[in-house]
């Protein structure tokens, strides 16, 4: 605890016992006013209530030198002053000065409530509130005015006393104005606050609700002064101290439990349900006095009591939205709009960092592989700190790492958020399985460099040399001729192998398309392979997708399935995919999960978006079908 809080928390509480010792002095006068009696107990509480506000304003975790503990300082002495003037005036001891205290003695505490939220709100969002806190100023010190002219039978003083009276009341209208209208755009732990603030705001105008409510309605019952008196007292004092403490909470440090969402939500529904109980309270009394009768002024009130508690039921459900955390994050990225493929991760992260003020926090994902990947996709350690926010503690799928200290209980206080990161939990997921996917085709392109560098390519030349070396002992000139052309159809054949071996597209597939490529590729088992292809272009990832389906297929079937016959039929099938089937007639038995070759080229298929199924043909055989997006 720093020097000065201490320093000010003993003041504090020096003036409260001497104003407590003061007030058992004053309680213990005799009373000698004949208008109403206010029991000692009840003054009592009044004291204890100020007593209790000044001490509060003067703890620690409270607004460091601010408004607001200025104010709340204010408050709790004069309202701990208060029973004091009152007694001692009743007590006829002090003169006209004392009587003038007693009279207004309320008036610095009631202006003070009203302040009080404004500035909290002012204080917790960063926007300024002067305006209003000049007119709630203004508003109360006419009332005051035209009701001290009012009681001194000034000239009109009835229409100065109905003025007055106006005036006060409406004054308590313009704070929950001020301080709602502040918690608009706002989110995280300042939307929190803000609607403390608002609901501190809220306190007075129900407490002032009930005061004129049990007034009217002990002069309808023809209750005594006194029992009006004392509900009005109690009301003052619950009001004062409830308005303080909500204002300090909304202010002060994180710890507090006001601030905590279940408590927040009680608060609004307990005002709301007593908000709507004295509304239709007092016009149920009202209705009674204009000579309706008990039973249409019943029918009234219940009426009245369903009509505002459905708006009441729906205020409460807004605000239980709006200060629950989880529902902020979805408030937030439902505002973002649709979020581009790939970007989930990144805008919940975003989001995060706004609604706990940490420009820093990280947002951490678990794949369905067990890897653990960041906002952009790169693979990290598994986190060894960080707040669960989504999946079971002991297997938690989304965490997030804050900069900060006290980022980690603000995330804390998001709860479970399973159900919104399910989205970016699932981008990772599909992301780590494309990544496999390219890497299992950069493996297995690597192995087919190796094998058609280290096999194919060296048989193919080894043959056009020798061709080329017997040409010079052939004499006939038609002969010679078929020779060179067969050597020059393997020199070209051993640069597609090149190309193939160096991880590039054979070029007859890049100019000329799947239908020329695959043409090439199976005519020198022209005999043996029926080949069908549509003659139009696609798209060129899913060119050579198709491309390698096919050359795959086809050399398993002669190499391993001893086929004599291989049919080839690639086609659009009408819903913008491109069906490729290879049957054949050899032995069968192909497992994708047992050949290097084939779980390869599955892989690739997946990564282009597609499927591939191996399965035996009827009679016999192998039946290799892929289906990949084709476009319109």
């Amino acid at each position: 605890m720093r020097t000065s809080t201490r320093v000010w928390l003993a003041a504090a509480t020096a003036v409260a016992g001497l104003g407590l010792v003061v007030v058992g002095l004053a309680v213990g006068l005799p009373w000698r006013l004949t208008d109403f009696v206010l029991g000692r107990v009840i003054r009592v509480i009044m004291a204890l209530a100020g007593a209790g506000i000044l001490i509060a304003a003067a703890l620690p975790g409270g607004p460091r030198r601010t408004a607001v503990r200025a104010t709340t300082g204010l408050l709790g002495v004069t309202v701990l002053v208060y029973p004091t003037t009152l007694s001692l005036s009743a007590a006829e001891i002090g003169g006209p000065v004392i009587s003038v205290l007693a009279a207004a003695g309320h008036v610095i505490p009631l202006v003070s409530i009203q302040l009080l939220p404004v500035l909290a709100g002012q204080q917790v969002t960063g926007r300024s509130r002067r305006g209003w806190l000049t007119m709630i100023i203004g508003v109360a010190v006419l009332g005051t005015i035209a009701t001290a002219l009012a009681l001194n039978d000034a000239s009109g003083s009835s229409v100065l006393a109905v003025g007055g009276t106006v005036l006060w009341l409406g004054s308590f209208l313009l704070a929950p104005f001020a301080t709602w209208s502040s918690v608009r755009g706002t989110s995280g732990d300042v939307r929190r606050r803000a609607i403390v603030a608002a609901l501190s705001s809220v306190v007075p105008v129900v407490i002032i609700a009930w005061c004129m409510t049990l007034g009217a309605a002990a002069q309808a019952q023809g209750l005594s002064t006194d029992a009006s008196v004392t509900a009005l007292m109690v009301g003052f004092s619950l009001g004062t101290t409830v308005t303080a403490a909500l204002a300090l909470a909304a202010t002060g440090s994180e710890g507090s439990w006001l601030l905590r969402t279940p408590v927040i939500v009680r608060l609004l529904a307990v005002l709301l349900v007593a908000a709507t109980t004295l509304l239709a309270t007092g016009v149920a009394l009202a209705a009674t006095e204009a000579g309706l009768g008990s039973q249409p002024a019943l029918v009234i009130g219940i009426a009245l009591t369903v009509v505002v508690g459905l708006a009441s039921a729906s205020l409460h459900g807004w605000a239980a939205r709006a200060v629950d955390p989880g529902a902020e994050v979805v408030e937030e990225l439902r505002a973002l709009g649709d979020i581009a493929d790939g970007e989930q991760r990144h805008s919940v992260q975003q989001v995060l960092r706004r609604l706990v003020t940490d420009p820093g926090l990280t947002l951490l994902v678990r794949a369905d592989d067990g890897v653990w990947v960041d906002s952009s996709g790169m693979a990290v350690d598994p986190p060894a700190s960080g707040v669960r926010l989504a999946g079971p503690p002991e297997a938690a799928r989304a965490v997030a790492v804050g900069s900060q200290p006290e980022a980690a209980g603000r995330l804390r206080r998001l709860g479970d958020c399973s159900r919104l990161l399910d989205a970016a939990v699932l981008e990772a997921t599909v992301q780590r399985a494309h990544a496999r996917a390219a890497d299992a085709a950069r493996t297995e392109r690597i192995r087919l460099s190796q094998d058609l560098h280290d096999g194919l390519q060296g048989r193919l030349l080894g043959i056009a040399l020798n061709l080329q070396l017997s040409g010079h002992d052939v004499d006939d000139p038609a002969a010679r001729l078929l020779v060179e052309q067969t050597v020059e159809s393997l020199r070209d054949a051993v640069d597609d192998v090149r190309s193939l071996a160096g991880g590039r597209l054979p070029s007859t597939l890049v100019a000329g398309g799947l239908r020329r490529a695959l043409t090439d590729l199976v005519r020198p088992l022209a005999a043996a392979v029926d080949l069908r292809v549509p003659d139009r272009r696609f798209a060129p990832e899913i060119e050579a997708t198709s491309y390698f389906v096919v050359s795959e297929a086809v050399s398993n079937a002669i190499k391993h399935g001893q086929a004599r016959q291989v049919r080839v039929l690639v086609q659009e099938d009408g819903s913008d995919r491109l069906l490729i089937m290879v049957s054949d007639d050899g032995a069968g038995g192909a497992d994708p999960r047992l050949g290097s070759g084939l779980r390869g080229l599955a892989e690739r298929v997946a990564a282009s978006g597609g499927l591939l199924v191996v399965r035996d043909a009827a009679p016999t055989g192998t039946v290799v079908e892929a289906s990949l997006p084709c476009g319109s």
